[in-house]
């Protein structure tokens, strides 16, 4: 993991609005989707999936058969706008 993710290691949020959760929030999505594209080559855009729901794709990414499609597990993830 990268220090900008790490260095929240332990941290409390008082929210999803706390900037300081927003900030992991972000760093956490760009690492994730950089991470994803080098292991599977799927660009995805980080702005568009939260930093769990990069992490929850990623798992199923991992389990998912060779001969199925991505597009079927990125349906299942509400995207941001």
């Amino acid at each position: 993991m990268p220090a900008r993710v790490t260095a929240y290691d332990g941290k409390s949020f008082a929210g999803f609005q706390d900037p300081e959760y927003l900030s992991y929030d972000q760093a956490l999505r760009e690492y994730l989707v950089k991470r994803i594209d080098q292991r599977f080559g799927i660009a995805l855009d980080p702005k568009k999936y939260s930093g769990f729901n990069l992490l929850e794709i990623e798992a199923l990414l991992k389990c998912k058969k060779t001969n199925e499609p991505y597009d079927i597990f990125l349906k299942m993830f509400p995207k941001r706008r």
